[in-house]
């Protein structure tokens, strides 16, 4: 099993990418796993609805993590995986492989492997400093996909009352942050294990995008497209963490342009300058 990894800022599209890619049986998607210990420790439930300890997807697993481990050693392991993948880590994880966090990684999807054996598992926790500790698994090749967004819908998105709610300023730090990390690392990166994906371009040619990534992949996705062709919606698969979009049943693809209409004109002018570099890298107008 090969692991696809989801990298870049929150808000930018991922849990809908990841829930379409998950449309064909060679692909398991599996969420933002670098949650998944704080969701068993504190009985957090599954997208679909169930305590992960519940879920007819996630309980193989646990009954495996639990007959291995204690709960006070799982504690440990996630306070300790939290520092690893912090991102005060990404240059030292750029650089230095961490074996006894590679160690319970491996195991994990060692372990989601044997109860759903799939060509391709999907994690889409962004983070990273865990990308960089991940693509140094001996057992399990890894696959970044790196999704980038317009700004503007970034900040739009945060400015929302669900979840972990942003300023428009907290938002543009951050944005900067996340992406200027992420473009510089993808330097030291083999370009046939990352590619770059716009969020706007899957939304608005949704075909082109999964041929490419097809192609990336080395994997069909020809099931995924006819669903595309025929206007069919997408099953949300059991997810760990994620975005309000978890809490369907399933989803559709639809253009998301209401940023366009509830930020006036003078701040969208205004956040595109403010990471204006970053802006003309990804190639988005003002």
């Amino acid at each position: 099993m090969d692991i696809i990894y989801l990298m870049g800022a929150g808000r930018s599209g991922t849990t809908l990418l990841a829930t379409v890619l998950g449309g064909t049986k060679h692909i398991v998607t599996i969420g933002e796993m670098h949650q998944f210990l704080e969701h068993f420790l504190e009985q957090k439930p599954c997208s679909c609805g169930e305590e992960i300890t519940n879920c007819e997807f996630w309980s193989p697993v646990i009954n495996d993590l639990t007959s291995k481990y204690t709960p006070e050693e799982l504690y440990k392991i996630n306070e300790y995986n939290e520092n690893v993948e912090s991102h005060t880590n990404i240059i030292k994880s750029l650089f230095y492989k961490n074996k006894s966090y590679l160690e319970f990684q491996t195991w994990l999807y060692d372990t989601i492997q044997k109860h759903h054996p799939s060509p391709y598992v999907l994690d889409s926790s962004k983070y990273v400093s865990r990308a960089l500790q991940l693509r140094r698994m001996t057992t399990h090749n890894v696959k970044l996909l790196y999704i980038t967004r317009d700004v503007r819908g970034v900040i739009h998105s945060f400015g929302k009352r669900v979840q972990t709610s942003k300023s428009p300023f907290s938002a543009l730090i951050y944005y900067s942050f996340i992406n200027k990390a992420s473009l510089f690392v993808s330097l030291f990166l083999k370009k046939d294990n990352i590619k770059r994906i716009a969020y706007e371009d899957f939304i608005e040619h949704p075909k082109t995008i999964l041929d490419d990534v097809g192609s990336f992949l080395n994997v069909n996705l020809d099931a995924v497209n006819t669903k595309l062709t025929h206007g069919e919606s997408f099953q949300v698969p059991h997810i760990i963490g994620g975005n309000r979009l978890v809490k369907e049943k399933a989803i559709t693809l639809k253009k998301d342009i209401a940023w366009k209409k509830d930020i006036t004109r003078p701040k969208q002018i205004l956040y595109y300058l403010l990471v204006l570099p970053l802006m003309i890298v990804f190639k988005y107008k003002p």
